[in-house]
């Protein structure tokens, strides 16, 4: 293959040809060509460009014959297929040109090329009535290269009727480039293709066959394959599909056939032969093979006669097995009668003269060289392998040394019995046969779709089902016209009883009307809901008021056609004796007028519902099941009908609880019915969102609860289906794995339910402050892995617990403020003061504070006269309201989450007199990014603050403390005058940390207790008006925030040093590292314009010059080239 950048160059020089062609420049056009074609001969883009040149000359045999050399390297290139055509039209060989025509438009790229193949098709059946369009089922091959020597014949017994194409695969985006254009996809071996394609969404709505022949059944290549997604897995021998189906539970024995390989008997002249003294050994010599029997067997014979020769056809697979086949052959003297010839391209030619095949191997699928050998009347002498009498007869079959030598010294020679054996058991013919057969069946749905075809274009009216007891169940909202046309066509069931619940619509409601008022025509009931709460509650509105035995699900947007009234009628009595639901199983999906297989759901026919629930548990996959057509008893479906906070994925839920429920029971598919689902932009399927993410992983949690439960799952197997979910979900939408590992985090106990539950709020699930309304099954689950009870922080009652003060400066954020002080009362431990000073809001802010907390002791409200800056807000009351022994600040814009974390905190600090404060982890969410990031370090509960101090920010310590979540001691922050710094401060916060860290050590409480908001009004996205004064440029009070933070750090420095706790070197070290840090979180974070940008780099060149590079590069990432101004 050639690379990205060959292939770049490639094409600009084949645009430049394809401009001196269609400029009528042919001779400089060829020249450049053949010096191509030097280099990469028979390359199709090559050969079309060439061709076409000799079709402008008027040359088509030369044009033929490169476009033919073109397709041997790309048998459906567009180009080459269509010129071919065109070729064959000129000569007035239509039928040909209308197959080729065919062809190409199978890989037609773009609508250009395929009104291109329209028109030529039209012209032709303008000159031949009798053509049509050649549709024919596309069948794709998967293999690597070198391995596709048993693929020919079957291709070419294929291509007469199916539009067939092999891919040597080197790259898996081959995979799904053909899987994209097959309706088969045959997967040569069971290898890492399979593993891969199987994995693809698409291979839920393609036709896989995978064929295994011997020695994959013996890696852990059966194990990787999602074999849910293989329509039929073709083995060579029954002894291999024993051993397959023993060790891989997850393949149903339903799926596999056997089918030998075949014998091109033709290929292999007979002539009548006896016995002779040439034996012929052809393959690898390796372990299977048997390399030590072959050489004892031929030495047992040559012992006997010293006339016989053993003919080594092959090569060894490991320069081991060589060395000793030689010395051995040596000791035994039988090195002269071995004539080793290697590998023979022409095997037929090479077996001529001989008069036995011997086979000494361990294990066989088939072993095509006897069989070949057979062919031409040569007899066979086989070893009794694994499989071996399922295949042969006993009497070529031999078991010791002496049985093969007598076979061949004494035995009978029947030379035109072992020919006639192979026609019998093993022709190509024979083989073609059975493959055709099982493609026939997996193609059964383009016979459906064809019949539904007509019945969409009114040429053919679908059957009617006429069940007394079954209503149509069909949630409906804004799609009144849509469900009407329907109707009025009968694609939703015909004429069958339905009940519509439409969802609180706001449009096409006069549709509904006309159907409510002529019940004699449409047999529909509807039920008006006043509120829209989403399809599971609509649903399950529906089922309290239908008094049918049985219900049918479609959608409004869907169609449920019937093709067979009285199957149908013997397939739905099934339920409620032993199946639970019966399924359509063609899902088909309609959109711009095109019909295609969405699902074959026959995996799932006669399976138990454990079964299928542990299989939808496993792949979170249900291929749209339950709204799909399916059909349930009434008062079952009524049962387990509730899944209203799910408005997504409440498919998935219900049918796991129907599942788990009724575990014994079968379902049951019918092709009686079929499902037709309108994919378009707007379809709910089609609107993927964070949310919507997040509510399929939580459902796929819910299936794999009731599987623990029922026991038909462990808890690792549990694990490893919902992680693997999440990589997948991460993988196609960049999102899913920082949501498991919340979820797993909940499960296991790390994180309590209230930190999930504000998590998932995060998420956008609008749920109340507990699981059980979204999904019980969660905490259930929960039990199961977690069973450490909860513990309870208490204080003694003659101690009177410290006094806590959370302090909460405000500005304009009354809603978020809203959030942040009701967050803080909820904290359990039992003395605390909350202090909100607000820095004079306009927005409303004192009169929500004091309609809502007036009554509230524990906070205390103060309002600043003037804004006077964050800082100095929070300085006022630090020093001057604050009466904790311990203080905690929270921004306004912050909230706690973990209501448990103050009596946490406070018993740490109790308990060990050193710290100066302590901390935990918290969720970043980052509105602007739509994202929500853990930061939860690996650090130890103790951490030395000198050693803390020092190395923030590097390997040891990445993450610095979040102050929201920083209780400290107030005696300590007095001492150290943690708010001793400059006003126009923007990163107070880490200037606080770190003159804390340099009086005490600093404890961690491992555990997520806050959530820290990052939005477009933050004060770090908005430093410059952090400063109140200063005159009115905004850009320069972004440049003070930073000289101010800087001097700041160097101040904490010199206290550092003047303390003695470090060297002048280490903090000199120790500075310019934070002024790096600093400048790089505010260059790549938090400047908001290139000239903020300018300002800072600037300041950098005159300050910190051995900085500026690295910076430079940071800000022009993000703002592009920046040009500095020079020092005057």
């Amino acid at each position: 293959m050639i690379s990205q950048e060959q292939g770049k160059r490639m094409n600009a020089v084949m645009s430049k040809i394809e401009k001196l062609i269609e400029g009528g420049h042919l001779i400089e056009a060829r020249a450049a060509l053949d010096k191509i074609a030097e280099k990469i001969p028979g390359d199709p883009e090559v050969c079309s460009m060439m061709a076409i040149i000799h079709i402008l000359e008027g040359s088509f045999d030369g044009a033929e014959d490169l476009l033919t050399e073109g397709l041997k390297g790309d048998s459906f290139h567009f180009d080459l297929l269509f010129n071919l055509a065109y070729v064959n039209e000129q000569r007035g060989q239509y039928k040909t040109a209308n197959m080729m025509y065919s062809k190409a438009c199978t890989v037609a790229r773009d609508n250009t090329q395929k009104q291109n193949v329209e028109a030529a098709l039209n012209r032709l059946k303008e000159l031949d009535d009798s053509l049509a369009v050649e549709n024919r089922a596309k069948i794709v091959n998967f293999v690597k290269a070198g391995m596709d020597s048993f693929l020919g014949d079957i291709i070419k017994g294929l291509l007469d009727d199916y539009w067939v194409r092999k891919i040597i695969v080197g790259d898996f985006k081959q995979i799904d480039e053909g899987m994209e254009w097959a309706d088969i996809c045959w997967f040569e071996w069971c290898d890492e293709l399979v593993a891969y394609g199987s994995r693809l969404p698409l291979a839920q709505q393609r036709k896989i066959i995978c064929r295994l022949h011997s020695y994959e059944a013996f890696t852990d290549y059966t194990q990787k394959v999602t074999w849910t997604n293989v329509d039929k897995v073709v083995f060579i021998a029954e002894h291999i599909r024993e051993y397959v189906l023993t060790g891989c539970r997850s393949l149903a024995s339903e799926k596999t056939v056997v089918i030998p390989n075949g014998i091109d008997v033709g290929r292999y002249p007979f002539r009548k032969r006896n016995n002779g003294f040439n034996i012929a050994y052809v393959g690898y010599i390796n372990y299977k093979k048997g390399p030590m029997l072959l050489l004892h067997t031929f030495y047992a014979i040559h012992k006997r006669d010293k006339r016989y020769k053993l003919y080594i056809a092959g090569k060894y697979q490991d320069p081991r097995y060589e060395l000793y086949f030689w010395q051995m052959a040596e000791e035994l003297g039988i090195a002269e009668n071995i004539i080793f010839e290697g590998w023979q391209e022409d095997i037929n030619q090479w077996l001529e003269d001989k008069n036995y095949i011997l086979c000494t191997s361990l294990l066989e699928s088939q072993n095509l060289s006897i069989m070949q050998a057979m062919c031409k009347g040569i007899k066979p002498v086989i070893h009794n392998f694994v499989g071996a009498r399922e295949i042969y007869p006993d009497q070529y079959i031999w078991n010791t040394i002496d049985e093969a030598a007598e076979a061949v010294i004494s035995g009978v020679y029947e030379t035109g019995e072992y020919r006639r054996f192979v026609i019998a058991n093993y022709s190509l013919e024979s083989e073609l046969g059975k493959i055709t057969g099982q493609i026939s069946e997996l193609l059964s749905f383009r016979r459906i779709i064809d019949r539904v075809k007509d019945i969409l274009e009114s040429k053919e009216q679908p059957a009617e089902l006429l069940h007394k007891n079954l209503t149509v169940l069909i949630p409906n909202y804004n799609r009144g016209r849509m469900l009407k046309e329907d109707m009025d066509k009968g694609l939703k069931l015909g004429n069958q009883s339905k009940m519509i619940v439409d969802d609180c619509s706001t449009e096409e409601t006069e549709q509904l009307d006309f159907i409510n008022n002529n019940k004699e025509i449409y047999n529909a009931d509807i039920i008006w809901k006043q509120l829209n709460e989403g399809l599971a509650e609509s649903r399950r509105t529906g089922l309290q008021k239908i008094r049918t035995r049985f219900t049918a699900f479609v959608d409004d947007d869907d169609m449920l056609l019937c093709i067979d009234g009285e199957q149908a009628l013997i397939d739905i009595e099934k339920l409620n004796n032993e199946y639970i639901l019966m399924i359509p199983r063609y899902l088909l999906n309609f959109s711009n007028g095109v019909i295609e297989l969405g699902y074959d759901r026959n995996c799932y026919k006669d399976r138990s519902a454990a079964e299928v629930l542990k299989n939808i548990a496993s792949n979170s996959e249900i291929r749209a099941m339950l709204a799909g057509g399916s059909i349930g008893c009434t008062d079952i479906l009524k049962v387990h009908s509730s899944a209203k906070e799910f408005r997504v994925a409440e498919d998935f839920v219900m049918l796991s609880r129907l599942l788990s429920a009724n575990p014994e029971m079968k379902l049951g598919t019918t092709q009686s019915l079929v499902h037709i689902r309108r994919t378009s932009d707007d379809s709910l399927s089609k609107t993927l969102s964070s949310h919507k993410l997040a509510l399929g992983l939580i459902a796929q949690c819910v299936a794999c609860y009731h599987c623990l439960q029922l026991g038909i799952a462990s808890k690792d197997e549990a694990l490893e289906w919902m992680n693997n979910r999440a990589a997948l979900i991460q993988k196609l939408y960049g999102y899913g794995e920082s949501f498991e590992t919340e979820l797993m985090a909940y499960l296991t106990g790390e994180i309590s339910e209230e930190v999930f539950v504000h998590f998932l709020k995060l998420q956008g699930l609008g749920i109340s402050n507990n699981l059980d309304k979204l999904a019980p099954e969660l905490r259930k689950m929960r039990s199961i892995f977690c069973n450490k009870p909860k513990t309870m922080y208490s204080f003694k009652e003659q101690e009177k617990p410290v006094l806590v003060s959370i302090i909460i400066p405000t500005f304009n954020r009354k809603d978020m403020l809203k959030r942040a002080i009701d967050n803080a009362l909820k904290q359990d431990y039992p003395n605390i003061e909350v202090i909100v000073t607000d820095n004079c809001s306009n927005d409303g802010t004192y009169e929500m504070v004091t309609n809502n907390y007036k009554n509230e002791k524990r906070l205390i409200y103060n309002r600043n006269e003037k804004n006077i800056g964050p800082t100095l807000n929070y300085k006022k009351a630090f020093y001057e309201i604050a009466k904790g022994d311990y203080c905690m600040t929270q921004s306004d814009d912050d909230y706690l989450i973990d209501s448990t974390y103050i009596s946490k905190a406070v018993k740490m600090l109790n308990e060990n007199s050193r710290l100066a404060f302590v901390f935990a982890g918290y969720y970043y969410n980052h509105e602007g990014k739509n994202k929500v990031y853990r930061v939860k370090p690996n650090y130890q509960s103790i951490i030395n603050g000198e050693e803390f101090f020092i190395n923030y920010l590097m390997e040891k310590y990445p993450y610095m403390p979040n102050l929201c979540t920083t209780l400290f001691r107030k005696d300590i922050a007095h001492k150290i005058e943690i708010l001793k710094c400059d006003p126009d401060c923007l990163a107070a916060d880490l200037t606080i940390l770190l003159r804390l860290l340099l009086k005490g050590d600093a404890g961690f409480i491992d555990d997520i207790v806050l959530t820290y908001t990052l939005h477009k009004d933050s004060l770090s996205l908005n430093s410059g008006t952090t400063i109140k004064s200063k005159g009115d440029n905004y850009n320069e009070k972004v440049l003070l925030t930073a000289k101010a933070d800087i001097e700041e750090m160097e101040k904490i420095g010199d206290i550092a040093h003047g303390m003695g706790k470090f060297s002048r070197e280490e903090l000199d070290k120790w500075f310019i590292f934070r002024v790096f840090r600093y400048m790089y979180w505010r260059l790549n974070e938090t400047v908001r314009t290139k000239q903020e940008a300018m300002l800072l780099l600037n300041y950098l060149k005159h300050e910190y010059p051995l900085l500026l590079d690295t910076l430079m590069d940071v800000a022009q990432n993000r703002f592009g080239e920046i040009v500095l101004e020079e020092r005057s």
